[in-house]
């Protein structure tokens, strides 16, 4: 599919060309999100298969594409297959020059250039990219006026709440964004401090009132609370969005995109095979199959199948682990309270039951010390005598 040149468009809006833009690549509902080793070919090639009709590239940071060749070399390898699109390729950075140098060079093989504006981890706050520039809305603003005057291809932005309970403050940055020349807007419903063990659900609600402000102007994507097939209608049809975009759901369960069903080791399996066509980081498959393979690795006795793929030097290597869960798996229905996208919650909970039981155990000692300071009870009785 090759990429639609707005700039011949300037007889049509901004919010015309947009939506043009956006049916040009069949007006996507089921976007896979970038994620850093994580959305490369192989696996963008993997959930095309299960209904994901847009996918985003890893994160690129513009200025290491700019000044080292390896890396810029390893991100164009991972662009230019004809089967891999629709595309965006996402960029970080804080410099609209390096910006739109990195762009310019990877526009020939996408459809667009994405913006991130959501990265909420630490290397994000130090390199002053991501969500770290939400409250800075004059210079990534300039940077998307800057992009979309001079790119051929559309430039879109991906950002996070502002606020954890009021949509004022996401609405207008989101509305300068849109009014600086951005074609779509994705939205993940939660902000940068919501992480970890305080990753909380996201909030479809405050989605809904920021797309009811912006609705029309131009696509607008839900991001955040994507666990398992159906999530993505639900949340598109709740929050009026004109799609919805899986990120870490997508990575356990390709099958979220609602096509199909399979189970973790044909994925698997099945990744693999893409693997020896595509080609990607040995490094990048052990994430994938770790993910993939989450729930049947947990098994008690498997640890050893953990650490072979955690130690593994060839795709080889990989397809044995797959081998053995085959010929030892049961089946079954996904458990999702075990899954790889709640072992935060999971921890969070351990974490949780653990400082209840503390803090009862502590209110039981100082019922029991008061006791035997008032001579009675059984402080008294049993085990203050020898202290």
């Amino acid at each position: 599919m090759a990429a639609l040149d707005v700039s011949s468009e300037d007889d049509a809006s901004p919010s015309a060309r947009a939506w043009r833009w956006y049916a040009s690549m069949g007006s996507p509902k089921r976007v896979l999100a970038p994620m850093v080793g994580q959305s490369e070919l192989a696996f963008r090639q993997l959930v095309r298969r299960y209904g994901c009709d847009l996918a985003v590239t890893p994160m690129v940071h513009a200025r290491m594409f700019a000044t080292c060749d390896r890396y810029r070399a390893d991100v164009l390898r991972d662009l230019g297959d004809a089967e891999d699109r629709p595309l965006l390729v996402q960029f970080c950075g804080d410099d609209k020059d390096y910006l739109l140098e990195a762009a310019a060079a990877c526009a020939p093989f996408c459809d667009g250039v994405d913006l991130n504006l959501g990265c909420p981890q630490g290397i994000a706050r130090r390199g002053h990219y991501g969500a770290f520039l939400l409250e800075e809305p004059d210079l990534v603003c300039g940077i998307v006026e800057h992009l979309s005057t001079r790119l051929p291809v559309p430039v879109t932005v991906k950002i996070r709440l502002l606020s954890p309970t009021d949509a004022a403050p996401t609405i207008a940055l989101a509305k300068r964004l849109v009014a600086a020349g951005a074609s779509l807007l994705t939205l993940h419903g939660r902000t940068k401090e919501m992480k970890g063990q305080a990753v909380g659900e996201a909030r479809w609600g405050l989605i809904k009132e920021v797309f009811a402000a912006l609705r029309g102007s131009v696509p607008l994507i839900a991001n955040g609370g994507m666990e398992a097939p159906g999530d993505l209608e639900r949340c598109a049809a709740f929050t009026g969005a004109d799609g919805a975009m899986a990120s870490e759901g997508a990575l356990e369960d390709p099958c979220i995109f609602g096509v199909a069903s399979r189970s973790p080791v044909d994925l698997a399996d099945e990744y693999l095979a893409i693997c020896r066509s595509k080609a990607p980081q040995l490094a990048f498959a052990k994430g994938h199959l770790h993910k993939l393979l989450f729930e049947k690795l947990q098994v008690p006795g498997r640890e050893a199948l953990r650490e072979r793929v955690s130690q593994g030097e060839a795709w080889a290597d990989f397809q044995a682990v797959v081998d053995e869960l085959r010929r030892d798996d049961k089946g079954g229905a996904r458990d999702r309270d075990r899954s790889w996208y709640r072992r935060h919650r999971a921890a969070k909970a351990r974490a949780d039951e653990k400082a209840r039981r503390d803090a009862e155990e502590a209110a039981r000692q100082e019922a029991l010390d008061d006791a035997a300071d008032d001579g009675g009870g059984l402080g008294g009785l049993f085990g203050d005598e020898d202290e």
